[in-house]
């Protein structure tokens, strides 16, 4: 299992709407679920991969 660290995002009001219509529909369960998946898309789009911190 993978560690998760909490980050903390601001957010047009607009987006914000479109996070919790997406969580409401019944998709993904929970806000980080749909920007979990949202960065990894755009990771995958822009061929950017996650890197370690340098300080680990």
């Amino acid at each position: 299992m993978s560690t998760i660290e909490k980050i903390s995002i601001a957010l047009t009001p607009d987006l914000a709407l479109l996070v919790r219509n997406t969580v409401e529909s019944g998709f993904y369960t929970s806000n980080s679920e749909v920007i979990c998946e949202a960065l990894r898309d755009w990771g995958g789009q822009t061929g950017r991969e996650p890197t370690k911190n340098p300080g680990n």
